[in-house]
């Protein structure tokens, strides 16, 4: 990239029925560190769409393919150099999307916020009745370094930033909550560099976790070796 042209950074946010922990995410979030904020909603009965106006955020809805569906409308449809993915539950700490920004600016073409980092944080930790979704990404983060090399902690986090060129390569075909494994898988198969910065995920402002961690559990297993076997 020339080093006289300022890069750009475009922000998602992912929402689908979380109105009042959006209001609470968007007031926390210094969105003029963006030159573009999209929302990206779920096709949501709150008054979600509500809340992204008062925040004067254009909003795009009813995407098909869940969470995986709207990671890649945003890739395909967004022009700025980087986006960053937040998700509107509270678990993600806006705080951290500096540390995000700066790490793709040091040349990294995926950055993960890892909770799995040394002085990081995953919410089993002050809530052991998710400490099965540890042990769960444990497992498969151990089983993407083994296929594919890399040494990822937190191979499936979906608070992330990338580098919107080099997505738009990569065939990305997943939806729901598999998309972010895969696109990590990818990333490491063609030797881009992937990283991670150190977060604490945070309790949920409001509501369950709409991630049915068995199914999407066997359904990372399905999917690594499906990965392992394609030549894309």
């Amino acid at each position: 990239m020339n080093a006289n042209i300022k890069p750009t950074f475009a922000l998602v946010v992912l929402n689908k029925n979380d109105a009042d922990s959006l209001n609470l995410v968007l007031n926390e979030t210094d969105l003029k560190l963006f030159n573009t904020v999209l929302g990206i909603d779920g096709n949501s009965n709150d008054n979600s769409l509500e809340i992204f106006k008062k925040y004067s955020i254009p909003c795009i809805n009813k995407i098909s393919g869940g969470r995986g569906g709207a990671i890649k409308y945003a890739i395909k449809n967004i022009s700025e150099d980087y986006i960053i993915f937040l998700s509107s539950d509270g678990e993600e700490d806006p705080g951290d999307l500096p540390k995000i920004k700066q790490e793709l600016l040091n040349g990294a073409e995926l950055v993960i916020a890892s909770r799995m980092l040394k002085g990081s944080g995953f919410k089993s930790d002050h809530n052991y009745y998710y400490i099965h979704r540890k042990i769960f990404l444990l497992i498969i983060s151990f089983m993407v370094k083994l296929f594919f090399g890399g040494d990822i902690k937190d191979c499936w986090n979906g608070y992330r930033g990338l580098n919107t060129k080099v997505a738009k390569t990569l065939n990305l075909s997943e939806n729901d909550f598999l998309l972010e494994a895969q696109m990590t898988i990818k990333f490491l198969k063609r030797g881009y560099l992937v990283s991670e910065v150190k977060t604490i995920e945070r309790p949920r402002y409001f509501g369950k976790s709409q991630n049915p961690v068995f199914l999407s559990g066997w359904g990372h297993i399905f999917l690594l070796i499906k990965e392992f076997f394609s030549r894309d």
